[in-house]
């Protein structure tokens, strides 16, 4: 990935309010990719959350700080992590990938952006979930294809930890022990989230520099992005003097 300019993550940020979580995901990786949408957007989601570990650490850094909650006892918990510590294996190819349960023999790819964005229509949680198999399996008994509602709840089950162990990015888990009732618990850990609200804290960051430099100076925010951060903090070291 290229270092990343000011305006270009201005831009992103302005964007991506109002999208769907897949799509900021995309917008976001377009950063560092300009024009790469049509390809981004059909990454498997765990190379594609593979990528946005790379831009965060070009944008923040490596070392988080997140916050987890206790289900047994409800204490807040505060983490440290690295990126290494929340990289997963992805994968980097959508299949197809065959899977026998007899009598059944599935057929998946890993799902994309793309579809999870499409199937954000449907009302509910389980009418998505019938939409994405849909989209990303068929499913044959004794030559005949089979429904999701007429597969037994194994046969899914199997597909499901298969598409996890191929591309386990794309619900990269932590294991946390609660330091005040031993309580043991995995959480789920969602990049996307995650790197939207610190880009939105940067962006804010970045605008409120650009307001003071372009009062005090009377330079025009596309010059102002542009700058150098070295030499636009120079700046604005002056007017703290």
């Amino acid at each position: 990935m290229s270092p990343l300019a000011s305006d270009a993550l201005v831009e992103a940020w302005q964007d991506c309010h109002g999208r769907t979580r897949s799509e900021v995901a995309v917008r976001l990786l377009q950063i560092a990719d300009p024009g790469g949408e049509r390809r981004l957007a059909r990454l498997t989601i765990g190379e594609r959350d593979h990528a946005l570990l790379e831009l965060r650490a070009l944008v923040v850094g490596d070392d988080f700080e997140l916050c987890a909650t206790c289900p047994s006892c409800g204490e807040q918990l505060e983490l440290n992590a690295s990126k290494e510590e929340l990289a997963r294996a992805f994968a980097t190819t959508d299949g197809p990938y065959e899977l026998v349960v007899e009598p059944y023999v599935v057929c998946f790819r890993l799902p994309s952006s793309v579809d999870l964005v499409a199937v954000m229509d449907e009302p509910t949680a389980v009418e998505r979930r019938a939409a994405l198999w849909r989209r990303c399996v068929t499913c044959t008994r004794e030559d005949a294809e089979s429904d999701l509602v007429d597969i037994p709840d194994e046969v899914v089950e199997r597909v499901e930890e298969s598409m996890h162990d191929l591309d386990a990015q794309a619900v990269a888990e932590m294991e946390l022990t609660c330091p005040i009732c031993s309580h043991d618990w995995s959480a789920e850990f969602d990049i996307v989230p995650v790197l939207w609200a610190e880009v939105n804290e940067l962006v804010q960051r970045h605008l409120q520099d650009v307001h003071r430099l372009a009062m005090a100076y009377g330079w025009d925010e596309s010059h102002l992005l542009s700058m150098n951060p070295r030499r636009r903090q120079f700046y604005l070291d002056q007017l703290q003097g």
